[in-house]
Protein backbone atom coordinates (compact mmCIF):
# COMPACT_ATOMS: atom_id res chain seq x y z
CA UNK A 1 0.00 0.00 0.00
CA UNK A 2 2.46 2.34 0.76
CA UNK A 3 4.40 1.86 -2.76
CA UNK A 4 0.87 2.79 -4.46
CA UNK A 5 0.33 5.80 -2.19
CA UNK A 6 4.18 7.43 -3.10
CA UNK A 7 2.87 5.77 -6.95
CA UNK A 8 -0.05 8.33 -6.61
CA UNK A 9 1.89 11.31 -4.45
CA UNK A 10 4.29 11.23 -7.39
CA UNK A 11 1.96 11.45 -10.33
CA UNK A 12 -0.25 14.04 -8.61
CA UNK A 13 3.06 16.11 -8.41
CA UNK A 14 3.77 15.38 -12.45
CA UNK A 15 -0.23 16.16 -13.52
CA UNK A 16 0.42 19.36 -11.37
CA UNK A 17 3.78 19.99 -13.60
CA UNK A 18 2.43 19.13 -16.30
CA UNK A 19 -1.00 21.31 -16.17
CA UNK A 20 1.50 24.47 -14.62
CA UNK A 21 3.85 23.90 -17.73
CA UNK A 22 1.02 23.61 -20.48
CA UNK A 23 -0.18 27.04 -18.49
CA UNK A 24 2.73 28.57 -19.27
CA UNK A 25 3.17 27.67 -22.89
CA UNK A 26 -0.33 28.74 -23.91
CA UNK A 27 0.37 31.98 -22.10
CA UNK A 28 4.03 32.48 -23.96
CA UNK A 29 2.60 31.19 -26.93
CA UNK A 30 -0.71 33.18 -27.30
CA UNK A 31 -0.15 36.54 -24.90
CA UNK A 32 1.43 39.37 -27.11
CA UNK A 33 2.81 42.36 -25.77
CA UNK A 34 0.10 45.32 -25.47
CA UNK A 35 1.08 48.22 -27.65
CA UNK A 36 2.18 51.13 -25.61
CA UNK A 37 0.43 53.97 -25.88
CA UNK A 38 1.55 56.78 -28.32
CA UNK A 39 3.32 60.04 -27.16
CA UNK A 40 1.10 62.85 -29.13
CA UNK A 41 1.94 66.72 -29.12
CA UNK A 42 -0.63 69.16 -29.52
CA UNK A 43 0.04 70.09 -33.35
CA UNK A 44 -2.36 71.49 -35.65
CA UNK A 45 -3.25 70.70 -39.17
CA UNK A 46 -0.40 72.70 -40.32
CA UNK A 47 -2.37 73.90 -44.47
CA UNK A 48 0.40 74.79 -46.46
CA UNK A 49 -0.26 76.56 -50.27
CA UNK A 50 2.72 76.68 -52.54
CA UNK A 51 2.32 78.24 -55.96
CA UNK A 52 3.55 75.98 -58.44
CA UNK A 53 2.69 78.20 -61.45
CA UNK A 54 0.30 78.24 -64.42
CA UNK A 55 -2.44 78.96 -62.32
CA UNK A 56 -1.85 75.83 -60.01
CA UNK A 57 -1.31 76.03 -56.30
CA UNK A 58 -0.42 73.02 -54.44
CA UNK A 59 -2.30 72.22 -51.05
CA UNK A 60 -1.17 70.30 -48.32
CA UNK A 61 -1.50 69.26 -44.35
CA UNK A 62 -1.32 67.17 -41.99
CA UNK A 63 -3.08 64.01 -40.95
CA UNK A 64 -3.36 63.83 -37.09
CA UNK A 65 -2.95 61.10 -35.06
CA UNK A 66 -5.72 61.28 -33.76
CA UNK A 67 -7.72 61.40 -36.90
CA UNK A 68 -9.73 58.15 -37.82
CA UNK A 69 -9.31 56.00 -40.44
CA UNK A 70 -12.83 57.36 -42.41
CA UNK A 71 -11.47 60.73 -42.32
CA UNK A 72 -12.42 62.72 -45.56
CA UNK A 73 -11.35 66.45 -46.38
CA UNK A 74 -13.10 68.85 -48.35
CA UNK A 75 -11.11 72.26 -49.35
CA UNK A 76 -12.51 75.58 -49.67
CA UNK A 77 -11.06 78.86 -51.57
CA UNK A 78 -11.81 82.68 -50.63
CA UNK A 79 -10.30 84.66 -52.83
CA UNK A 80 -9.94 88.54 -51.97
CA UNK A 81 -12.45 87.68 -49.13
CA UNK A 82 -15.42 86.46 -50.89
CA UNK A 83 -17.49 83.39 -49.80
CA UNK A 84 -15.57 80.28 -49.66
CA UNK A 85 -16.14 77.79 -52.53
CA UNK A 86 -15.57 74.27 -52.15
CA UNK A 87 -12.97 73.15 -55.05
CA UNK A 88 -12.57 69.39 -54.66
CA UNK A 89 -15.57 67.53 -56.53
CA UNK A 90 -15.26 64.53 -54.02
CA UNK A 91 -13.99 64.33 -50.45
CA UNK A 92 -10.44 64.06 -50.43
CA UNK A 93 -9.76 59.87 -48.81
CA UNK A 94 -6.82 58.64 -49.81
CA UNK A 95 -4.19 61.57 -49.52
CA UNK A 96 -3.16 64.57 -47.55
CA UNK A 97 -2.47 67.05 -50.93
CA UNK A 98 -4.40 68.64 -53.70
CA UNK A 99 -3.76 70.65 -56.68
CA UNK A 100 -6.13 73.89 -57.11
CA UNK A 101 -6.20 74.61 -60.90
CA UNK A 102 -8.14 76.80 -61.13
CA UNK A 103 -6.47 79.35 -58.32
CA UNK A 104 -6.00 83.00 -59.18
CA UNK A 105 -2.43 83.88 -59.06
CA UNK A 106 -2.85 86.75 -57.90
Amino acid sequence: MLIHEMLSLWLDREMKIGKVAFLMGFILTFATDAPAQRQMERIGRAVIALNIGDGQVYVGWRMLGTDSDEVAFNLYRSTNGAKAVRINTEPITTSTNFVDTAADAN
